[in-house]
C-alpha cells in the first residue's frame, strides 16, 4: 500500500537560505537555584547575551509572562525547589506564547538526560560547567536552529489559510510527481467570488478561506496552497468519491458564513499525468470547474477534453475584450416598450441590450459572455460602455426629434454595489445634457443574494438622486414581495416565464393579474416582458398592465433602426 501523501515528511530535504544576524543581542533566561552556578553561566554568556535570572520554575514563569516574547533560549536546571524543571516544561508547553522557546537542560545526573529530552528539552549541558567555548557554541547552535525553523514556518505558511505558500507547494508537488503516485489536483473557489467580495468585503472572504484551509489540514492526505487570492489548490492521493469532502466543506462554509447562501465550486483533475508540467496540471484543474461557476445545481466538475475546449473559447473571449471594446464590436440594441393603456399602442421607451459581433465567432449571446465578465470584473467596463451609448441615444432623441422617452439599462450584479457608479452616471448625464429620469436603472432583487438591506440602501440612494428604478424579473425570486415595500421603485417588470405560462396555467394567469394589481396599489407602473402574441397582449390589457415589451411589437433592434422607429412614430 502506498504511504499517504504528507509533505512534512520531506521538510529536511528543502534547502533554505536564511541568514541570522549574529550581532543582534538575544535574551537568555537562566533558571538555576544555586547562585554560584548562575554566576558561572552568567560569566560565560554576559558578553554576548542579555541575561534574565530565576531561582525556580515559578519564578521563571513570572519572568516569561513579561519577557517571553523576547526570550531566545532557556537554560533550565531540573532539580530545584518549589517547581522543578520537569514541572516547568509541562507548564511551558501549555502556554502558546512561550511553548516554542527552546530549552537546554542543566544537569549533573546522566539518568536525567534522557528524561529531559523526552520532557521537551532540545539539548543538555552537564554540570560542573567546563569549556565555556563549547557551551557558547552549543547555545548559539540551538538559537540558530530555532530561529531558522521559525522563519521557515513564517515563510512557508499562508497566514490566511494555514496552507503552504506557493513556492513550498510547488516544491512538494514537483517532488511527488517524480514518483509513481496516483494523484489528483483539486481547485476550490467560492462561487460568484467577485460579487461576494463586493458585497461582504475582503475580511469575509478570508474568513471562508481560513475555514477551508483548516478543514483541508484536518482532512490530510495532501497539501494545499492559496493562489491568486481567490483559489485554493489541493494536491492529494487519488480519491474515488469526492462527495464526502464536498459535503463536509460545504457545510463548514455555511456554518462559518452563518448559512447566507454562499457555496463552493470544486474542479478536479484526477489521475494527474506525471509528464505534464505543474503549470499545465494546475490549468487543467482550473479548467474543470469553470463551466459550473454559474450553475447553482452543480458543485463539482472533472477535467475532460470538452471542458478544455470551452475554457480555451472563454479565454479567447477575455483576451479579445479590450480590442472589441475599442473597435465597438459590442453593439447596443434597443427593444421598444409600448404603452397599451389606450386604444392604440404607443412607443413609450426601450430597454438597452448588449450584443457582441465577434470577428471570429460571429454574434455571441450575452448569456455566454455576461456571466464570464461578471466573474472576472470586466463587466464594469462593458456596463459603462452601454451607459455612454444610451446617454448619447437619449440626447439624440431629445435634440433631433424633441422626444423624451425613457431607456432602461440593466445594472449588473457587480456594478450595483460599485461606490463610483453614481458619480460616473452623473458625469455622463451632465456631459450629454439629458434628464436623469430618462435613464432608468433595472435591478434584480437576486443581485444582492441574502444581503437585501444593502441593495435597498443603494437603490434608494439612486432614487433620491433622481434616477428612476425598475425591478426586473419580478416574480422569479422568492423574496420579491418581502423587499417590495422597502425599495424605492417606479416600475416592476413581470418575469417573462410567468407571461409565457399564462396560457398553460390558470394559476400563472392569476399570479400575473395579482402582480399588476399589487403594482397599482403601490403606485408603480407594470411592464410585461417577453410578450409574443396577440392573445397575451389582450389578456394583459384586460389585467391593466401599463407597458408591453416583446417580439409581438419588436425584437431588439440596432440603435439607428430604433431612432428611425421613434422618428416615424413619435416625432411631431
Amino acid at each position: 500500500m502506498r504511504a499517504p501523501f504528507r509533505a512534512h515528511d520531506k521538510i529536511k530535504s528543502v534547502k533554505f537560505d536564511f541568514s541570522l544576524d549574529k550581532n543582534k543581542r538575544r535574551k537568555i533566561l537562566i533558571v538555576e537555584d544555586e547562585e554560584l552556578n548562575r554566576e558561572i553561566l552568567s560569566s560565560f554568556l554576559e558578553e554576548d547575551y542579555d541575561l534574565l535570572l530565576a531561582g525556580n520554575g515559578e519564578e521563571a514563569l513570572k519572568v516569561l509572562s513579561e519577557e517571553g516574547a523576547d526570550v531566545s533560549l532557556i537554560l533550565l536546571d531540573v532539580v530545584m525547589p518549589v517547581m522543578d524543571g520537569f514541572a516547568f516544561m509541562r507548564k511551558q508547553k501549555e502556554i502558546p506564547a512561550i511553548a516554542d522557546i527552546p530549552v537546554i537542560v542543566l544537569t549533573s545526573e546522566a539518568k536525567l538526560e534522557i528524561e529531559s529530552l523526552h520532557g521537551g528539552a532540545i539539548d543538555f549541558i552537564k554540570k560542573p560547567y567546563e569549556a565555556p567555548e563549547a557551551i557558547r557554541a552549543r547555545i548559539w547552535r540551538i538559537i540558530e536552529l530555532s530561529e531558522s525553523a521559525l522563519m521557515i514556518r513564517q515563510t512557508s505558511t499562508d497566514d490566511v489559510t494555514g496552507l503552504y505558500t506557493g513556492k513550498y507547494f510547488d516544491y512538494y508537488v514537483k517532488s511527488r510527481l517524480e514518483s509513481d503516485a496516483d494523484l489528483d489536483m483539486v481547485v476550490i473557489r467560492i462561487a460568484d467570488y467577485s460579487i461576494t467580495r463586493e458585497l461582504y468585503g475582503d475580511a469575509f472572504m478570508e474568513q471562508i478561506q481560513h475555514a477551508i484551509g483548516r478543514e483541508l489540514l484536518s482532512f490530510g492526505h495532501g497539501i494545499g496552497t492559496r493562489r491568486d487570492e481567490d483559489l485554493i489548490f489541493w494536491c492529494c492521493d487519488h480519491i474515488e468519491d469526492y462527495g464526502p469532502l464536498v459535503k463536509r466543506l460545504g457545510e463548514m462554509v455555511r456554518e462559518a458564513c452563518h448559512d447566507d447562501g454562499r457555496h463552493l465550486k470544486f474542479g478536479v483533475y484526477t489521475h494527474i499525468d506525471h509528464n505534464l508540467d505543474l503549470h499545465t496540471i494546475i490549468d487543467h484543474a482550473k479548467d474543470s470547474y469553470a463551466g459550473i461557476l454559474h450553475d447553482r445545481t452543480k458543485s463539482i466538475a472533472f477535467f475532460d477534453g470538452f471542458v478544455h475546449d470551452r475554457i480555451v473559447f472563454n479565454e479567447k473571449l477575455v483576451q479579445g475584450f479590450d480590442r472589441s471594446l475599442r473597435n465597438e464590436e459590442f453593439k447596443v440594441f434597443y427593444q421598444p416598450k409600448y404603452d397599451v393603456r389606450g386604444d392604440k399602442p404607443v412607443l413609450a421607451g426601450a430597454e438597452a441590450l448588449i450584443r457582441w459581433a465577434h470577428p471570429e465567432f460571429g454574434m455571441i449571446s450575452p448569456g455566454v459572455f455576461i456571466p464570464l465578465f461578471e466573474e472576472n470584473g470586466l463587466i464594469r467596463h462593458l456596463d459603462r460602455f452601454v451607459y455612454q451609448k444610451v446617454a448619447a441615444m437619449l440626447r439624440r432623441l431629445d435634440r433631433e426629434l424633441g422626444v423624451k422617452i425613457p431607456i432602461s439599462v440593466n445594472v449588473s450584479r457587480v456594478e450595483i454595489f460599485d461606490h463610483g457608479l453614481r458619480e460616473f452616471l452623473n458625469g455622463i448625464i451632465a456631459d450629454e445634457g439629458i434628464d436623469k429620469d430618462t435613464l432608468h436603472l433595472e435591478v434584480t432583487e437576486s443581485a444582492a443574494g441574502n444581503n437585501a438591506d444593502e441593495l435597498i440602501r443603494v437603490v434608494n440612494e439612486f432614487h433620491e438622486d433622481g434616477y428612476r428604478i425598475e425591478l426586473d424579473d419580478f416574480g422569479s425570486g422568492y423574496s420579491s414581495l418581502t423587499i417590495l415595500g422597502d425599495l424605492a421603485l417606479d416600475v416592476m417588470k413581470i418575469d417573462m416565464q410567468l407571461i409565457r405560462g399564462m396560457a398553460k396555467s390558470e394559476k400563472n394567469a392569476r399570479l400575473v393579474q395579482s402582480i399588476i394589481g399589487i403594482g397599482k396599489t403601490m403606485g408603480l407602473m407594470s411592464t410585461a416582458e417577453g410578450v409574443e402574441n396577440a392573445d397575451q397582449v389582450q389578456v394583459l390589457k384586460d389585467y391593466g398592465v401599463d407597458l408591453i415589451q416583446g417580439y409581438y411589437f419588436s425584437k431588439p433592434i440596432p440603435g439607428d433602426e430604433f431612432f428611425d422607429k421613434a422618428k416615424k412614430e413619435l416625432a411631431a
